[in-house]
Formats: structure tokens, sequence, C-alpha cells
């Protein structure tokens, strides 16, 4: 599946680089768009214009997700993980492009998109993949997005967000 990111930048920025916020959206994981409606589009604008790079992310959703009941299947979460991280690593391989500090790149999301940032934040052992069954593959990274880059970010910022096992 192709996903896409919303990019927004300073006007007339001369900044050689800038730290990044990459943001995911609400939704349940069954629906919702980078687009909106949300604040997260609106805050991704006011970021630029205080100086910062700014993505609003797509990721895979499951319109059949119900995370009340998906104590043997929660592979929309784990996939949603991978498409932050696929991300994380996209704008680390592109950082000249987009002119980004890699030092300083931050994740956030509202509601399952907080949960995806969370969990790409600080869910980083194989063995705390358990709280989250059908993972497919079965890593922290997943396969898409661009290798040789790792997905570490300097801080995750949680909009009402959950994190299940907070072992991790």
């Amino acid at each position: 599946q192709k996903l896409y990111a919303d990019f927004y930048e300073p006007y007339q920025d001369t900044m050689h680089t800038r730290p990044l916020f990459i943001f995911a959206h609400g939704g349940g994981f069954v629906e919702g768009s980078r687009k909106g409606p949300s604040h997260i589009p609106m805050l991704c604008e006011r970021l630029a214009k205080k100086g910062y790079v700014t993505a609003s992310i797509s990721y895979r959703l499951d319109p059949r997700f119900n995370i009340f009941k998906s104590d043997s299947d929660r592979k929309v979460m784990t996939d949603a993980m991978h498409d932050m991280r696929a991300a994380i690593r996209f704008f680390k391989a592109n950082w000249q492009k987009y002119r980004i500090d890699t030092n300083n790149i931050f994740i956030s999301g509202e509601s399952a998109g907080a949960a995806a940032a969370m969990m790409a934040g600080y869910v980083d052992k194989q063995k705390e993949l358990t709280t989250y069954p059908g993972t497919d593959p079965d890593n922290i990274e997943g396969n898409s997005g661009t290798p040789g880059h790792t997905s570490n970010v300097k801080a995750v910022l949680c909009l009402c967000g959950l994190l299940l096992d907070t072992s991790a």
C-alpha cells in the first residue's frame, strides 16, 4: 500500500536544517486521514510558522479492527508502528532535501496515531511485541520504508493515546 505525507516548512526558510515533528492522525486504527478533519494539519502549520518542519503521515488502517476485542489480533497497531518507523527512516534518508536535523526528530499523533507514535518510540525489544499478537512481519522495524537508517527519535508527544504494555 502506498503511504503519503503532507510536509510543512517555514515560508521562505533559509535555515540549513530544522527539527522535524512527524504526526499521525487518530481514528481507532479503522479510519482517519493525514488531512483531517482534525487538529493535526493545523498543528503542523502552526509549528512550521514557529520554525519547525513537520509532516502529517498516513498509515495502514483496518476497518474491521476493534481495540476492545483485539486480544488475539493487533496487527493493525503494529502496522501503524511500522509505518511510523518507515516515515522516520524516510526523512532521515532525505534529510538534505527536507533540511532536517536528524538529531531532533519528534513523533506524535492523536488517539490511534498517538498509540502508533508511543509504540514507535518505546517498543524497542522483540519480546515487547508479545502484547501485539498478529504482528507481521514479527519484528520492531517492519519491512517497508528506507533501509539503512535507524528509526530512533528524540522524543514522543502523546495526544490522547495509549501504550498497551507500559513495561516498554
